[in-house]
């Protein structure tokens, strides 16, 4: 066996595991991605869980007479939200939980914005998230596994 072939052989060898290097770190960059998408839907949907609590509480504590959260009735992004959840009958009842709203209340781990009829006891995110081409609003849109 002379040099030529030799090298030849070790240059197909470092190709190869290149490759291989490459192809492992290409599947370990997309699970990684799917863990980081999963674990911050999975945040959603507790936050979701916070939300629906809280409102249940409130429920029982406020006199629904009260104003609390903010006008939507001129609110044009509501209005779809509100169309992609099917709702039309008791659009009127919803008020925004803005942050401030939220922190007055003193709800805590709760950082997103929220639609809440306190008569129907009813959350929808104002924003929803997107997960696997989904978007979800409340916590009956989520799967099974994220509800409980």
């Amino acid at each position: 066996m002379d040099y030529k072939e030799n090298k030849g052989g070790a240059l197909k060898v470092v190709i190869i595991t290149m490759l291989i290097v490459i192809l492992i770190g290409s599947i370990g960059i997309f699970v990684g991605i799917q863990i980081i998408e999963y674990s911050n839907f999975k945040e959603f949907s507790n936050e979701l869980k916070i939300m629906q609590k809280n409102v249940d509480r409130l429920y029982d504590e406020i006199d629904n007479s009260q104003s609390i959260g903010k006008d939507i009735s001129e609110d044009i992004r509501a209005a779809k939200i509100f169309v992609n959840c099917g709702i039309l009958a008791d659009k009127n009842d919803y008020r925004l939980f803005d942050t401030e709203t939220i922190q007055k209340l003193k709800i805590e781990n709760v950082t997103g914005e929220y639609l809440v009829n306190l008569n129907t006891r009813s959350v929808l995110s104002y924003k929803g998230y997107e997960y696997k081409g989904k978007v979800y609003y409340t916590l009956s849109d989520l799967p099974d596994d994220l509800r409980k």
